[in-house]
């Protein structure tokens, strides 16, 4: 019993994080195309014939070195995204959307920013009111990047941050409200925490569109 009751625990525990935290990836993962894929095969294929022909090892290698490096330049973007480009550690530019070309090894892809309207859930739990009432609020956001660039500089992970600035934002919010204000003026509340949360997100070139409690 008493595993059980640890074991539901966690799973409680794990579940209310994920509702906390929004479910967005920029992360740089390596990312395979067809251009990537071809460039990769073309001069390997041709090192192989060669070195077959000519009974010597050393066009094979060429030619699969030539493909590894060759296979690193053709970068796709999908209509959404923009790629962030880092040419020796300094930013360089937006690249996107469909296809664009980097420089093996001198420059880099190190984000991909999701310009779509994204949707993250938000929650208040036994946050005082102005008349010491703990209430428990839950809320949806509605923002999106509109400006890329500062999405990737200005902020270290700007998804986590415009998730906890809505939290620290409800509490405020709830904190300055009476109960029977929270309770009748939701529309009131629900425009001002937008201008909150916007106001704060707004320099990580975030824009927040709506918030529904």
């Amino acid at each position: 019993m008493a595993l059980s009751s640890i074991i539901e625990a966690i799973g409680e525990a794990a579940s209310k994080n994920r509702r906390n935290q929004p479910s967005f990836d920029i992360s740089p993962q390596a990312r395979f195309n067809i251009l990537s894929l071809l460039l990769a095969i073309i001069p390997a294929v041709g090192g192989i014939l060669l070195s077959t022909k000519n009974d010597n090892p050393i066009f094979a290698i060429i030619g699969i070195a030539i493909g590894i490096v060759a296979m690193q330049s053709p970068k796709v973007a999908k209509q959404w995204e923009r790629g962030v480009i880092l040419r020796l550690g300094k930013f360089t530019g937006l690249r996107g959307p469909g296809v664009f070309w980097i420089v093996p090894f001198f420059e880099s892809v190190t984000e991909w920013i999701d310009q779509r309207v994204v949707t993250t859930s938000f929650a208040a739990e036994q946050t005082l009111t102005m008349d010491t009432v703990p209430v428990n609020v839950d809320a949806v956001l509605f923002w999106m990047v509109h400006d890329a660039e500062k999405a990737a500089l200005e902020v270290q992970d700007y998804s986590q941050a415009v998730s906890w600035a809505a939290q620290t934002a409800l509490r405020d919010i709830i904190g300055r409200t009476t109960l029977a204000d929270l309770l009748r003026g939701r529309e009131k509340i629900e425009d001002e925490l937008q201008k909150l949360i916007d106001a704060r997100s707004n320099p990580w070139g975030v824009k927040v569109q709506s918030v529904v409690m």
